[in-house]
């Protein structure tokens, strides 16, 4: 049996072993043309160098494998699984990284041509703006890597600017929010993925874990990306056909839903008052409010956007003369 220099050696066994994931090793060394000692000595090397090769005797035979869905510096797919790892991205969010990873792999599928175009086909997905997408890159590796955040976030509501640490818990992607402890006050909050403005990990922030039941409870009291930080409120309405029909799919919030008498009888247990309110604000007479602390909250909703849209009484209406006469339209 001959010999070959180690260069050919390694390509000829990372061959082999793509061909075949198991190999008795008196069969892979006449498979690669070379002596048992030197197949050996590669082995060993491939194995010190992070190659995930697995060695098993089995008296008198030496049996090395390598794992199924391995591949050299990346991982194998069939042919079925590119497709569907095609149609994955393609419901991705659109950004430029989804871009280019989708128009990469659909070039090795069947089917799907070497370039899909990231906008005006049958699938229109959420775009990411370059900001989010380099932030949310970030805010993953908090939650995952258990390290703090330092971000420049817009606050909406105060409309102002401002650097603070954050700790990420949870990523909902589609409704474009985050949940994340505030190194501020301490307390889990609701953020918005477009407020990002900058991030980066903090090296010298310790990470302010919270337990996933927590979290879990925090989002599931929460009212459109809304807690109020208060305990929640157990509230009960009523909504009459035909709004009912629609409203069981369109409440902003986990819900107990029942029919009774024609009548949608709607519960949950909620810290999101103030969004649920605004909800049912616009059921108008449709809706019946049966918890108080809701109620009120309604009541003044309506009340004040009444106020503010009602019509112009009549003396309101028509201008006067200085002198306090009113102005007669022209005949």
């Amino acid at each position: 049996m001959g010999r070959r220099s180690g260069t050919e050696t390694v390509a000829a066994v990372l061959l082999a072993f793509l061909e075949q994931r198991t190999w008795r090793q008196a069969d892979l060394a006449r498979h690669v043309g070379v002596e048992r000692r030197q197949l050996v000595r590669v082995l060993d090397d491939l194995t010190r160098a992070g190659f995930p090769l697995e060695r098993e005797e089995d008296h008198p035979h030496v049996y090395w494998s390598v794992p199924k869905q391995w591949f050299p510096g990346g991982v194998a797919f069939s042919g079925e699984e590119v497709g569907d790892l095609v149609r994955v991205l393609q419901r991705a969010p659109q950004s430029g990284q989804r871009d280019r990873l989708l128009a990469r792999v659909s070039g090795c599928a069947v089917g799907f041509g070497a370039v899909v175009e990231s906008s005006g086909g049958p699938l229109v997905t959420r775009t990411l703006s370059p900001a989010e997408e380099s932030c949310l890159a970030v805010l993953q590796q908090s939650a995952e890597r258990k390290a703090a955040v330092y971000a420049r976030y817009y606050t909406l509501s105060r409309g102002d600017i401002g650097w603070r640490f954050l700790s990420a818990h949870r990523i909902l992607l589609d409704r474009g929010r985050f949940v994340a402890t505030c190194h501020r006050d301490g307390r889990l909050k609701w953020f918005r993925l477009d407020g990002v403005i900058s991030a980066e990990l903090s090296e010298r922030e310790p990470f302010r874990d919270t337990e996933a039941a927590e979290v879990d409870r925090f989002i599931r009291e929460s009212a459109d990306g809304y807690h109020s930080g208060a305990p929640a409120v157990c509230c009960t309405f009523r909504v009459k056909l035909p709004e009912a029909r629609w409203v069981r799919s369109h409440l902003p919030l986990p819900c107990q839903v029942s029919e009774e008498g024609g009548e949608l009888v709607v519960t949950a247990v909620t810290a999101g008052l103030q969004s649920l309110a605004r909800f049912l604000v616009g059921l108008g007479r449709s809706v019946q409010v049966e918890t108080p602390e809701l109620r009120r909250l309604v009541v003044d909703l309506a009340q004040e956007a009444l106020e503010t849209n009602r019509e112009p009484s009549v003396s309101e209406s028509k201008p006067e003369h200085l002198s306090g006469g009113r102005i007669q339209p022209a005949e």
